[in-house]
């Protein structure tokens, strides 16, 4: 029996080795007119979907207030800065008490605007990537959407991604298809 079976092994091996030429030539879509299979370049689709700038665009408008609050402040810091110099100046060519005070002052405010700077930059940053996250869930998901549209109208029963995929023939790819849609579709 188990040499029964390593024969019908050898022969379906050389069954496949015999047909493989016929099968990977680039364009021969002809060999797979019954296939029931797809492949999307799913990371293709996802960082050149035209949604992509619009994305960026939405975030950018929509965290500007923040933008604007982070370059005043450090304009705020800068002045600051600038104060401080001249104080240490003052300071040379005067030394007294108050002068000291006034730049003891002036120290902890800037440490207090470069902390306030640094926690509000922070936070900002937090909030971007969360957003972005959001943004880039709804783009996947409508990815999938359309990919799952595409495999019902081309009839498969089976779309695999790039990952492990050694080998695709672009007969099955049905990426382009699924960037056609997503062509058409904009940004919630």
């Amino acid at each position: 029996m188990r040499y029964l079976l390593k024969g019908f092994k050898l022969l379906l091996l050389s069954l496949m080795v015999s047909q493989l030429p016929m099968l990977t030539q680039a364009g021969n879509c002809e060999a797979f007119k019954d296939t029931r299979i797809g492949y999307v370049n799913y990371r293709k689709l996802r960082s050149s979907a035209p949604q992509i700038p619009q994305i960026r665009e939405k975030l950018t408008r929509e965290f500007e207030p923040q933008r604007k609050k982070i370059v005043a402040l450090r304009k705020t810091i800068s002045e600051l800065l600038n104060q401080y110099d001249s104080a240490i100046s003052e300071s040379d060519k005067d030394p007294n008490d108050k002068n000291q005070q006034a730049i003891n002052q002036l120290q902890k405010d800037i440490d207090e605007k470069q902390v306030e700077l640094t926690k509000l930059q922070q936070r900002i940053q937090n909030e971007v990537t969360s957003r972005r996250n959001e943004e880039m869930t709804k783009l996947q998901n409508l990815i999938i959407h359309l990919v799952a549209k595409v495999a019902k109208e081309k009839q498969l029963v089976y779309v695999q991604n790039e990952t492990a995929v050694i080998y695709v023939n672009s007969c099955i790819d049905i990426s382009p298809d699924v960037f056609n849609y997503l062509s058409e579709q904009g940004v919630e």
